[in-house]
């Protein structure tokens, strides 16, 4: 594992984990302040 793969992966798994967690963060705060 070179150096530019490590980047290219990190970058995936940021773009990727990212939009799930605000996502999912989003739904528990909206669930929770709409009950």
């Amino acid at each position: 594992m070179n150096a530019v793969k490590v980047k290219k992966v990190l970058y995936a798994f940021v773009h990727l984990v990212g939009p799930l967690s605000y996502l999912t963060i989003s739904i528990i705060l909206g669930s929770f302040f709409h009950y």
